[in-house]
């Protein structure tokens, strides 16, 4: 079971989505604004992160970018996100998301990358260098 944050200030992208990871045993939670999501990642365990991009406060950008520089360095970032330009996906490519996706996905689609991502992961921080982006691009996927 992996505990899964979902951030979006859309009330409905938890509700289909966490419903999903849940059926997949899974918890999760929801968070609104992009500080939260730094409080929470400071306060508790957190296996993957669901991020949108356009939230109060801080962007799902500025929040991954700052997770990027962080001691959650590793943590899976998946932006769910509406906006589709190809800026927006270079922007999240260049912040080293792990998956960028719409919120049109195939919420069971999600929760299998999710959960691919997670397993990815951990066999980096158990085995493998101790930075992951060194020499690489990093595990970047689109859809």
């Amino acid at each position: 079971m992996a505990h899964i944050i979902i951030a979006d200030d859309d009330p409905l992208v938890p509700q289909i989505f966490g419903k999903a990871f849940r059926e997949a045993g899974h918890s999760t939670g929801w968070v609104d604004d992009g500080d939260q999501v730094l409080n929470v990642l400071r306060a508790r365990h957190v296996d993957a992160l669901v991020l949108d991009c356009n939230m109060p406060r801080q962007s799902g950008f500025e929040v991954l970018w700052q997770i990027r520089a962080s001691q959650f360095a590793r943590l899976p970032v998946i932006m769910l996100t509406g906006r589709t330009s190809n800026g927006d996906r270079d922007l999240a490519h260049n912040a080293r998301v792990d998956l960028f996706c719409t919120k049109s996905s195939d919420p069971d689609w999600l929760v299998y990358q999710v959960e691919v991502l997670i397993a990815d992961k951990s066999k980096v921080v158990n085995g493998g260098p101790a930075n992951p982006w060194i020499n690489t691009r990093g595990p970047i996927h689109h859809c």
